[in-house]
């Protein structure tokens, strides 16, 4: 399977969507970070790590006003749901390799975003104005165009 700069790399199934991936590749290219804001370790892209780096960076440092309010851009984060997972798109063996497989990608408040956020509706919805605050300037696409708003991957 190849994926642009971030390389390719053999796997075998598991079973339920799941993969192993050539520990060898893992080895290469998974790095474990601290990501601000959120305190958590964890697992990306070797060539990923900068980037996800900047957007938290400016996720731990940030205001925003919601409703004129001022507060912190990560109080935006309600729950913070994965970054290098590796399976198929949705957990379904019939469905291309999740961008969560390379340690590109990452989840954020999934339990009320698996749907489209209306930026027109929805302007201070907390994955939009992440989108807006964070992630878009890291460089990262934002999954809402194909109905998963909770989900930012790398180019």
């Amino acid at each position: 399977m190849k994926k642009g700069i971030y390389g390719q790399f053999h796997y075998r199934e598991l079973g339920g969507g799941r993969i192993e991936i050539d520990p060898k590749w893992v080895a290469e290219n998974i790095v474990t970070v601290k990501l601000p804001g959120v305190n958590r370790n964890v697992q990306v892209h070797r060539l990923a790590r900068d980037k996800f780096i900047q957007a938290f960076t400016t996720i731990a440092n940030s205001t925003v006003t919601v409703n004129g309010r001022k507060m912190s851009l990560l109080s935006q984060v309600k729950t913070f749901d994965g970054t290098w997972v590796p399976r198929h798109v949705n957990w379904n063996a019939n469905n291309g390799l999740s961008n969560h497989s390379w340690g590109i990608a990452v989840d954020i408040n999934a339990a009320s975003h698996f749907r489209y956020v209306n930026p027109g509706t929805e302007p201070n919805d907390p994955n939009l104005i992440l989108w807006q605050k964070a992630f878009q300037p890291a460089g990262f696409k934002w999954g809402n165009s194909y109905s998963d708003s909770m989900h930012y991957e790398l180019y």
